[in-house]
């Protein structure tokens, strides 16, 4: 019986991720910096918008790439039409991140922009930037998930990193082993991040001897 290495996929190995990533975080603080100078309700509108748009451009540029660096991983051809979905997913992650980056970022510069908003939330730059590069991190995975569920013979399993000192969620997935690609983890998660702060990667895995020789022969 052939035993396949496990591979393990991280976004720093992507020059695509590596090179979005800082582009995405400058753009990022440049519209805080901007909307901090101009506290108006207008202000909040453009500067909502702007991000969408930001946060959209960045994440289906590194899903796509995870989507077909999946599919390679895996030996198989991407599929036009799941690209098309997961660029309309994209769109939409997008849209709710500039939602919460949008929410947090008003309260904390003192912006009403709703009377619902009366629970004040702990806010920052470095707080929007961590959501921004969390989603980012998140669009890496789902793509390379997408791509590798091409293949029926592929598992994933989830990797805690090297980073990780306490136990939590993550340990419970990485003890959980290789699943389908379309199945969730314990924490409900279907890729990494599972929380704000969260490096662990994913690992694939096969299922039969047939789809290992493939998958050597992308190597």
């Amino acid at each position: 019986m052939i035993k396949p290495s496990k591979l393990i996929v991280r976004p720093i190995d992507s020059a695509v991720y590596v090179g979005t990533l800082p582009r995405l975080e400058s753009e990022v603080h440049s519209l805080l910096n901007k909307l901090k100078r101009d506290k108006t309700r207008q202000a909040l509108v453009e500067f909502s918008s702007s991000l969408e748009t930001t946060l959209a451009n960045a994440i289906i540029r590194v899903s796509s790439s995870g989507y077909t660096i999946g599919a390679q991983q895996v030996g198989y051809a991407i599929d036009t039409a799941i690209g098309v979905r997961l660029r309309r997913d994209n769109i939409a992650r997008a849209q709710k991140a500039t939602s919460w980056i949008t929410n947090t970022s008003a309260n904390s510069l003192g912006i009403n922009i709703s009377s619902a908003m009366a629970v004040k939330q702990i806010a920052s730059k470095a707080r929007a930037e961590k959501i921004a590069g969390n989603e980012l991190r998140l669009a890496y995975f789902r793509g390379i998930n997408k791509g590798w569920k091409l293949n029926p013979a592929a598992r994933k399993e989830w990797w805690v990193s090297s980073a990780h000192d306490n136990d939590d969620t993550c340990d419970d997935n990485m003890d959980e082993g290789p699943i389908m690609p379309d199945e969730a983890f314990q924490s409900g998660d279907f890729e990494p991040p599972a929380h704000i702060n969260c490096l662990c990667n994913l690992a694939l895995v096969f299922v039969s001897n047939k789809a290992v020789n493939r998958f050597r022969k992308t190597l």
